[in-house]
């Protein structure tokens, strides 16, 4: 589902994102997309239908926002970790890698299953 960003005029679809509840609520009973700026994370997973371009300019967005921004690579088994002033984080999702989310340690384990 796209998210709202109507000061950059941009409505992009990550892969998978969360929100809020209530805001999610919100939007449904509404029937329009969620906004963007109230997102909590988003996750862009690579595929070979995704451009360097167009991923770049969604991931810029989130992180001019606030939202953190995971961009997973099945092929090299990674995560990338995009927040707002911070460098730029690996973590491999062979290794028990956790990564620190909304004040939580999050195991990658948990949440990507590789086959």
């Amino acid at each position: 589902m796209n998210l709202r960003f109507p000061d950059v005029d941009s409505m992009p679809s990550p892969d998978v994102y969360v929100t809020d509840l209530a805001e999610w609520q919100r939007a449904r009973l509404e029937e329009v997309y969620p906004d963007g700026p109230k997102v909590l994370l988003a996750v862009e997973v690579i595929s070979p239908s995704n451009r360097p371009g167009p991923l770049g300019e969604k991931l810029a967005i989130y992180v001019q926002h606030g939202i953190e921004a995971w961009v997973v690579d099945p092929k090299k088994e990674e995560v990338k970790v995009h927040r707002r002033g911070e460098p730029l984080h690996n973590a491999s999702l062979r290794v028990k890698s956790v990564l620190q989310w909304n004040g939580k340690a999050v195991p990658l384990s948990a949440i990507f299953q590789l086959s």
